[in-house]
């Protein structure tokens, strides 16, 4: 039996063009029930410099992004989205709170 390694997890930062958040927002959380976007975790809407915050994983580095191209790609569709970035959450280490 081979060891599977954890999944690797992130959050997408998601910017979306003014007066469209709770339908990005809606859309992402709807992906997240009927599983249209697999490994998406959680959503949250957010104040400041992001709109949004999606929490992902997936068992590697090109499956992060591939998550993050899914949900790029509101900003093709109807112009949804402007901006995202992703921050990957590093495991914890001996001596982390």
């Amino acid at each position: 039996m081979a060891n599977r390694k954890e999944p690797l997890e992130a959050f997408v930062f998601v910017r979306c063009v003014p007066g469209k958040t709770r339908e990005v927002v809606r859309h992402m959380a709807a992906g997240k029930k009927t599983f249209d976007i697999m490994g998406m975790k959680e959503v949250f809407r957010t104040s400041g410099e992001w709109d949004a915050v999606a929490v992902v994983e997936a068992d590697d580095l090109q499956g992060i992004l591939d998550l993050r191209d899914k949900i790029s790609d509101f900003r093709d569709q109807d112009q949804l989205v402007s901006q995202t970035s992703v921050v990957l959450r590093m495991p914890k280490q001996l001596g982390d709170p």
